[in-house]
C-alpha cells in the first residue's frame, strides 16, 4: 500500500545554528490512506511540533515530508497556504469566531479555501451531527461539544482526504469526548486520513496506528487491523452518514 503520508529523517530545531534546540526527530515513519493514526506522547515529547509540521502550520528543519506525493518540507510559503486549505484542522479549544454564528464558522473553512460558501453542505454536515437547529445561533452559547461539532464540521466543508486533530477532546467532559471520538472514528471508517494528537491512552483501542514520541524521537509504533470493528460502546447512535441525536452532546 502506497502510504498517503512519509516522513524522511524529519526534524525540527529552534534557535540558532550554534545553539540549537532540538525540539523534534530525526523521526521516519509511514501513515496509509484511511487510517486513524494516533500521535501519543506526553508534554514536550515533540507531538505538537510533529502535528505542525504535517499541517503546514511550520516548516522541518531537515528531513522530506512527502504528503500526497508532495514534499511540503520544501513548499513556498505560497504553496504551504494552498495545501493548508486542502487539508482539514481541528483543535482543542475549537478556534470559533466568536462575531459568528454557527453555520457562518462552518463557512469559514470554505472561504479560508478559497472555496464558494455552499450552504446546502454546511447544513448536510449540521444535521449529519446533530447541531442543525443551531445553524443561526452565536457559537459563544453553545455548550463545548457542540463547539467541538461546529469545528469538525468546519473542517469537512471542504470534503478534505486528511485531518488532523491537535487534542480535540482535551475541553470536553468524559461525555463529549467519547461522542466526539466516536465520531471521528467513523469519518475514518468512511475513507479519510485522520491524525490525532492526544496525551491519553484511553483511545487506543480506536486506531489503526499509534506513533509514540519521547523528547522528539519515536520511541514505538504499533499498528492494528480492526477497521469496522466494535469500539468503545457509546450512549447515542452516532454514524457519519446519519444525523446525529440532537441530545447526545
Amino acid at each position: 500500500m502506497t502510504p498517503i503520508i512519509k516522513a524522511t529523517n524529519l526534524s525540527k530545531h529552534y534557535g540558532t545554528k550554534k545553539n540549537p534546540i532540538k525540539a523534534l526527530g530525526p523521526i521516519n515513519f509511514e501513515i496509509n490512506k484511511g487510517e486513524f493514526t494516533l500521535i501519543l506522547g506526553k508534554s514536550g515529547s515533540g507531538k505538537s511540533t510533529l502535528l505542525n509540521l504535517l499541517a503546514g502550520l511550520d516548516k522541518a528543519t531537515n528531513g522530506d515530508l512527502i504528503i500526497e506525493n508532495n514534499d511540503i518540507s520544501k513548499f513556498s510559503a505560497r504553496k504551504l497556504s494552498k495545501y493548508r486549505a486542502s487539508i482539514g484542522i481541528i483543535f482543542q479549544f475549537y478556534n470559533l469566531l466568536p462575531n459568528l454564528n454557527t453555520i457562518e464558522n462552518i463557512l469559514m473553512g470554505a472561504w479560508a479555501g478559497g472555496s464558494k460558501a455552499n450552504k446546502t453542505r454546511a447544513r448536510e454536515l449540521m444535521k449529519q451531527f446533530g447541531i442543525d437547529h443551531r445553524e443561526k445561533s452565536n457559537v459563544k452559547i453553545l455548550s463545548g461539544g457542540e463547539k467541538q461539532r461546529v469545528a469538525i464540521c468546519r473542517a469537512l466543508i471542504s470534503d478534505p482526504d486528511i485531518l488532523f486533530c491537535d487534542e480535540p477532546t482535551g475541553a470536553l467532559d468524559s461525555n463529549n469526548e467519547r461522542q466526539v471520538i466516536e465520531i471521528l472514528k467513523q469519518i475514518s471508517d468512511s475513507g479519510k486520513t485522520i491524525i490525532m494528537v492526544t496525551h491519553s491512552k484511553e483511545f487506543t483501542p480506536l486506531s489503526d496506528k499509534i506513533i509514540y514520541l519521547r523528547d522528539g524521537l519515536i520511541v514505538d509504533q504499533n499498528e492494528f487491523e480492526h477497521k469496522n470493528q466494535p469500539t468503545v460502546p457509546t450512549t447515542s447512535n452516532i454514524n457519519y452518514s446519519m444525523p446525529l441525536n440532537n441530545n447526545a452532546v
